[in-house]
């Protein structure tokens, strides 16, 4: 059953888009974790460790998102009390800009005249309580995402445990002839690009070719997907039933009949044959579809993945079983020279000049910019998935595209997660590590029963399928320095699965352990049998998989779609002032937040604010995928219309920055009093809240550019000048429309002065 709905989960992760649907990812983990929770408890010594181990890490990165008292606010240290602080401020100033008037009456008191206007105040209002919380994560959207990832990852680790001889062996098969089922159809819609064009997963890719990588968004990832999968198949060509003693059959070193006595030695003969034809069919699919992806870390971590799945061959003294995989990969390594494909060479040739290309370049500046972070969160990190919202204050490099990720896995959780969480990372592999490799001396780890000696010796055989995972494993291993190949939830479950498969097959706490260390088995009449753990004792080692089921609820009940999204600048655009201040508590150097909210403040300032369309974006699981699937036929208008002329028009979004400076309201439309200092007040803010964006994104021109020219219509020269500067150190050929603000800014600061002089 459990090897059934591992299957049913990656399957729906596949058509999800990799499972990067903001709804799709909370259901597979809160599926696989209640899964968990009906799991024994493992009984080897080694394997109770690694799951305290796992346990221990997801509870760490849960901890980072629970707010920490007063008296241990001097742990969060500086940087983040003064990012919360800043957004405290910014609270109270927008509560105060956005509080109606309360005017006492003699018959009703002060507090129930300020209780009915808060009653009276609209939707969208601030109403942020005061202070903020002090956590550890600096992006509490992304630690949940990457909580739920790791969470159904160790969860379906568990599973993939859990399955019987017969069971790992069903379930590899089917997800390496899915897998290559689905690069199949990447591979013909690559060289069929005009048939496979109504495809929605059908992308323009760079590089001059049209082609499809489904079903993913990203090259690099679908081809860690095939790489992974290819050491998996190359085992199953030389051992289809992924048992050494079949295999020595084969070659007639054992006289144990294959596939049950009621076949004739030829027919199992023709039989196993067929079998490694298909999965060595599969294995060319996998690995064509690898280089037709032009990803060079995936083509790298492919090659590395089958040597050393030779190597461990190699190793086994198999000695036609390691030929014939030395002999695939030769082949592999001729296919790959000689592919009749012109931009598969190109790329390959790319990678002698990888370190110094523009891509290299700018990873290496990325990793070391990355330690300017670690620095400034070294013991906590700055919050798993946080990189998004802190990198873009460390980042040297003048680039205008968004850093999301720092194109390697193991920076980024060095940044995210510190010197705590690289330990208990470290930790969890060393257990792992000693689960994976149990010597013949560790029979004693096994429980007293014919059963699990039985267990124990298949385990010992299952060589093919510990290929596989340590082939996979140096996939990931390799792929994950240039690249973040596990932050995708399809290739982390896959993973897991992967790596759960080559765990030994656990024990339960059902029986008692042997006290031996004896290599020769023993009979079991002989061995005198312990007592049963008491209930209690198996409870608890239960525990932490009922808490995390019940922490993943609480956690997708709390936030809902949209506050799972909102450190993302696409689902900020036009957004309410309340879900803007909620991004920035979750997020408080975010600086796509900061200038969003600078954009509605300074609509906010405008006399006759412009018309917004209401927000059309899919709001379920369903309607996004029908929208993937059934686009629709006009493209969304632009919400922000250009303002007409002589007017103070809307700021323009990053991705579509113009380089038109806003002019202040006109000055000859009647108001009153009140209503110009509240305009004056909303410009004020809106012009703070560009210099924070412009802080917390020091190496990108534009929000330092809008801020200057919201400084000079507001008619604060000086820091308009400043601004500029740095504007034009990062773009210098902004420096004439720079030189026309700052003479346009001194002109009239002369024509105001000699009205004042007449």
């Amino acid at each position: 059953m459990y090897s059934i709905l591992i299957f049913v989960i990656l399957a729906a992760l596949v058509f999800g888009l990799g499972g990067i649907l903001p709804n799709l990812l909370p259901a597979c983990t809160l599926a696989v974790v209640l899964a968990l929770a009906t799991l024994p408890v493992p009984a080897l010594p080694r394997l109770t460790r690694l799951w305290l181990a796992g346990f221990a890490m997801l509870f760490w990165i849960a901890l980072t998102l629970v707010p920490l008292p007063a008296v241990l606010h001097v742990l969060a240290g500086p940087a983040r009390n003064q990012a919360v602080t800043r957004v405290e401020s910014t609270v109270r100033d927008l509560q105060a800009l956005q509080a109606a008037p309360v005017v006492p009456t003699k018959t009703a008191a002060m507090a129930d005249l300020a209780a009915a206007a808060e009653d009276a105040r609209p939707a969208d209002v601030c109403r942020a309580p005061l202070p903020l919380p002090r956590r550890f994560s600096l992006n509490t959207f992304g630690t949940i995402r990457f909580l739920m990832l790791a969470a159904g990852a160790w969860g379906i680790f568990w599973l993939a445990a859990s399955a019987g001889q017969n069971n790992r062996r069903r379930l590899l098969k089917a997800l390496v002839f899915g897998g290559a089922a689905v690069a199949a159809v990447g591979v013909f819609a690559h060289l069929h690009s005009n048939l496979a064009s109504s495809l929605p997963w059908q992308l323009l890719q760079e590089y001059g070719t049209q082609g499809s990588i489904w079903p993913f968004v990203n090259r690099n990832h679908f081809a860690t997907f095939a790489a992974m999968l290819a050491p998996a198949a190359l085992s199953l060509t030389i051992a289809p039933s992924l048992d050494l003693r079949s295999l020595n059959a084969i070659y007639g070193q054992t006289p144990e009949p294959l596939y049950g006595p009621t076949l004739t030695a030829p027919l199992r003969f023709l039989r196993y044959n067929l079998e490694r034809v298909l999965w060595l069919l599969t294995f060319i699919i996998l690995v064509t579809a690898v280089f037709l992806s032009l990803s060079r870390g995936g083509t790298l971590a492919l090659i590395t993945g089958v040597l050393v799945c030779i190597v461990y061959w190699l190793r086994g003294r198999q000695i036609g079983a390691s030929t014939f995989a030395t002999i695939l990969g030769i082949a592999m390594l001729l296919g790959l020279l000689f592919l009749p494909s012109t931009d598969v060479h190109q790329r390959i040739d790319t990678l002698r000049t990888v370190a110094m290309d523009k891509n290299g370049l700018s990873r290496m500046q990325t990793w070391q910019d990355s330690l300017d972070l670690w620095r400034q969160y070294p013991w906590f990190g700055a919050g798993m998935d946080a990189f998004r919202a802190t990198f873009p204050q460390f980042r040297s490099a003048p680039r205008v595209s968004s850093t999301l990720y720092a194109e390697s896995e193991y920076v980024q959780f060095f940044a995210e997660g510190g010197l705590v969480g690289l330990l208990l990372a470290l930790t969890l592999l060393f257990f792992y590590m000693k689960s994976f490799a149990i010597p013949a001396r560790r029979l004693d780890d096994y429980t007293r029963s014919f059963i699990q000696r039985d267990a124990f010796q298949a385990d010992r055989q299952s060589r093919p399928l510990k290929a596989a995972v340590i082939g996979a494993a140096a996939v990931v291993a390799l792929h994950a320095i240039f690249d973040f190949p596990l932050r995708v939830p399809l290739n982390s479950f896959l993973f897991a699965t992967l790596l759960g498969l080559g765990l030994p097959l656990p024990a339960t706490r059902n029986a008692a352990a042997i006290t031996t260390s004896d290599d020769e088995p023993i009979a079991a009449t002989t061995l005198p049998l312990q007592p049963m753990e008491p209930l209690w004792h198996r409870g608890l080692y239960r525990l932490p998989t009922v808490i995390l089921a019940v922490l993943l609820l609480v956690l997708i009940g709390a936030y809902g779609q949209a506050s799972r999204q909102l450190d993302r600048y696409p689902n900020l655009a036009d957004r309410p002032i309340p879900e803007l201040v909620q991004a920035l508590t979750g997020a408080p150097t975010l600086w796509h937040a900061w200038y969003e909210l600078g954009r509605q403040a300074w609509t906010e300032s405008l006399p006759t604010p412009p018309a917004v369309t209401p927000d059309t974006r899919p709001s379920n699981w369903f309607a996004e995928m029908s929208g993937l699937l059934y686009p629709p036929a006009t493209v969304r208008p632009d919400p922000r219309p250009l303002p007409p002329a002589n007017t103070a028009g809307p700021i323009p979004d990053p991705d579509s920055f113009l380089a038109a400076p806003p002019m202040p309201p006109p000055s000859t439309t009647p108001s009153s009093a009140e209503t110009l200092e509240r305009q004056r007040q909303w410009r004020t803010f809106a012009v703070d809240c560009f210099y924070q964006a412009a802080i917390y994104n020091q190496s990108d021109y534009r929000p330092w550019w809008t801020y200057a020219q919201l400084a000079l219509a507001n008619g604060n020269a000086p820091a308009a000048e400043r601004a500029l500067q740095h504007a034009v150190r990062l773009a210098p050929y902004l420096a004439p429309d720079a030189e026309k603000l700052l003479s346009q800014a001194r002109n009239q600061s002369r024509n105001g002065e000699s009205r004042k002089l007449k």
